[in-house]
């Protein structure tokens, strides 16, 4: 598979949606999934983290929640912090403004991305019910 913003995605070969790098179609299974949820305060992906990959990506959707590849490993949170930085330049925002508000122990998390419309996210991921 190609990377970067001009690569295509592959279909998954057992879930029918693709691989994608950043910037690139996130298709969800036909139903939709609810992973991305309007908050007052922004929006809440719910994530799939998976420390310790090859390489910074969105890889799909795993079960209920956007699953995300990060190098950085699980340790002293450098996966969590990491997180926040690979959110912030996918979606234009500080830093500061991603915030893990739930699994910061854990690989499935609820992250808080300030001043973000959920219409915003899914552009930005470019989510379509395929």
């Amino acid at each position: 598979m190609a990377s970067g913003p001009a690569a295509v995605g592959v279909p998954h070969p057992d879930k029918g949606f693709p691989i994608l790098t950043l910037g690139l179609l996130v298709a969800l299974p036909s139903g939709g999934i609810d992973v991305i949820r309007e908050d007052p305060r922004g929006c809440v992906l719910t994530v799939w983290l998976q420390p310790r990959a090859s390489r910074n990506e969105v890889a799909g959707v795993h079960g209920e929640a956007l699953r995300i590849r990060l190098t950085a490993p699980p340790v002293a949170g450098r996966a969590n912090k990491a997180l926040g930085s690979f959110l912030g330049e996918l979606f234009a925002v500080p830093p500061g403004a991603v915030e893990i508000l739930s699994g910061h122990h854990g690989r499935r998390k609820a992250v808080l991305i300030r001043g973000l419309a959920p219409q915003e996210a899914e552009a930005r991921l470019k989510l379509t019910d395929r």
